[in-house]
């Protein structure tokens, strides 16, 4: 049974950052929604309580963290897909230069048999 090449088993590592980052991405959009939410429902002189402020600024700095881990991903899928496309290319040249070897081969071994 043949081993499968690192260019088909990188495509689907690739769909799954994909789909993690598409996941990080709607957990962020979530939790603006909710941090505007709370910014508008929570009358200003709550909003000034130590705890209630704390609360809402790590909710902030945990949005802010997902934006950027977010980002983070999106630059590692696209390594992964200029990786995935540069290795299809490796493979396809292997393969094309392991063709020309056998027929080198089987033309030396008839110019042999030949002699």
């Amino acid at each position: 049974m043949a081993t499968p090449s690192i260019a088909d088993t990188l495509p689907p590592v690739l769909q799954k950052t994909q789909e993690a980052k598409a996941h990080l991405e709607a957990n962020a959009r979530d939790l603006f929604v909710v941090n505007e939410v709370l910014k508008q429902e929570i009358p200003e002189p709550v909003k000034a309580l130590g705890d209630v402020a704390a609360a809402l600024e790590r909710s902030e700095a945990i949005q802010d963290n997902l934006d950027a881990v977010a980002d983070n991903l999106d630059d590692v899928n696209q390594a992964l897909a200029r990786e995935v496309a540069r290795r299809k290319i490796a493979e396809q040249n292997l393969s094309e230069t392991k063709a020309d070897l056998a027929d080198t081969k089987a033309q030396l071994a008839d110019a042999n048999d030949q002699h």
